[in-house]
């Protein structure tokens, strides 16, 4: 387990799986995200299964990955903090 402490930012816990060296659980105060069934798309590695929960169960979500597409790039503004 790492634990992450940024600035200006809550810190997080990542639970990473000694034998794959994958990302099992990510934790942020009484909430978490369990990931599961990796895959690989155009050799991109990614968990295809979420739960994200807050500690009661009937409350979780799951989300799932059917598609990853590797030969578009995304927007440039994408990836650009809003300015405020």
């Amino acid at each position: 387990m790492m634990r992450i402490i940024p600035e200006n930012a809550e810190p997080f816990e990542l639970w990473i799986d000694p034998k794959t060296r994958l990302v099992k659980r990510i934790v942020s105060g009484s909430e978490y995200a369990e990931l599961s069934d990796y895959k690989n798309f155009d050799g991109v590695c990614t968990a295809t299964t979420g739960r994200q929960g807050n500690g009661v169960p009937d409350k979780d979500i799951v989300l799932r990955v059917l598609n990853v597409q590797t030969t578009q790039r995304p927007p440039v503004t994408t990836f650009n903090p809003s300015k405020p």
